[in-house]
């Protein structure tokens, strides 16, 4: 069976200046847990830190899903098949912990559903105004 070549891009956020992004290419069948804990130890992590893999196209935090064994790696793959390519996010946990990460995910998340509520309800708005327009014609 032919090779088929991804692109891991890892992103190490808590490194400083330089070096911020490393792209690994891998076989697709060796993506794994192990194989991608092994990477971010020779890049100066510890197997403790966390990974995080984005949404394809989407940069923000609320995109991003914890890996912490090889269903998440699973999942990673299945997300990101179309383009052969995954962004990791890498947080070293003595320098940014995950509780803190997780709030900010948690609260983006309500920001989230807060404005969609309010577009809903404007969009709800238009279309009710928009009814009795049409009202207004057909009498």
């Amino acid at each position: 069976m032919a090779e088929e070549v991804w692109t891991l891009r890892f992103f190490k956020h808590d490194r400083g200046p330089g070096a911020m992004v490393v792209e690994e290419p891998m076989d697709r069948d060796l993506v794994c847990f192990f194989n991608m804990v092994e990477i971010i130890e020779k890049l100066g992590y510890q197997k403790s830190d966390e990974m995080f893999f984005a949404q394809p196209g989407c940069y923000c935090r609320t995109s991003m899903t914890r890996i912490k064994g090889d269903s998440n790696v699973m999942d990673m793959l299945r997300e990101n098949d179309s383009i052969n390519k995954v962004d990791i996010h890498i947080f070293d946990r003595k320098v940014t912990s995950s509780s803190a990460l997780e709030e900010d995910v948690v609260a983006d998340a309500t920001d989230n559903v807060e404005a969609n509520k309010n577009r809903d309800l404007e969009e709800k708005g238009s279309e009710q105004l928009k009814n009795s327009d049409e009202d207004l014609w057909m009498d």
